[in-house]
């Protein structure tokens, strides 16, 4: 197994895992396949996003976008969405990928990894399971600003 920045041609095996990890329960979301082919291109095609590809052999078994937030001291990394393929889920593929972004991350000179989960969705636990832990003093807040002005 091991952690790779995916090549444009492996855009969509990389989009064939997000729509299959995020199509089942508890999300239960519906992608085009076009639609989040443009989407990891948009990390891949950018000077600060960073997209990481899970694989073992040739396969793409798991996807990570995010980007290297700068700060006054270190850099981190900000991950947006993280998935294993729904049918390789818990076969620890989810926990290898954890490992070794935190690797990747250090080579980029972050000294920690920062990510948003919803309480009581299977990835919270897993989140603790693998050594992250919940940031007392932090909220999250949206202002939805295009239906509501």
């Amino acid at each position: 197994m091991n952690i790779v920045i995916p090549k444009l041609e492996e855009v969509q095996a990389c989009a064939k895992v997000y729509v299959n990890a995020y199509q089942t329960e508890p999300w239960n979301e519906e992608y085009e396949i076009s639609e989040v082919e443009k989407y990891i291109s948009s990390y891949l095609n950018s000077d600060t996003k960073v997209c990481f590809a899970l694989q073992d052999g040739d396969v793409i078994k798991g996807v990570a976008l995010g980007f290297i937030v700068p700060s006054i001291s270190d850099p981190y990394l900000r991950l947006e969405d993280i998935c294993i393929d729904s049918t390789e889920q818990r076969k620890g593929y989810g926990s290898a990928f954890m490992e070794l972004l935190s690797i990747e991350a250090t080579k980029l000179g972050c000294d920690s990894i920062i990510l948003g989960t919803q309480k009581d969705f299977p990835s919270h636990n897993f989140y603790l399971k693998n050594g992250f832990r919940e940031v007392e003093s932090v909220l999250l807040y949206k202002d939805d600003i295009i239906n509501e002005r």
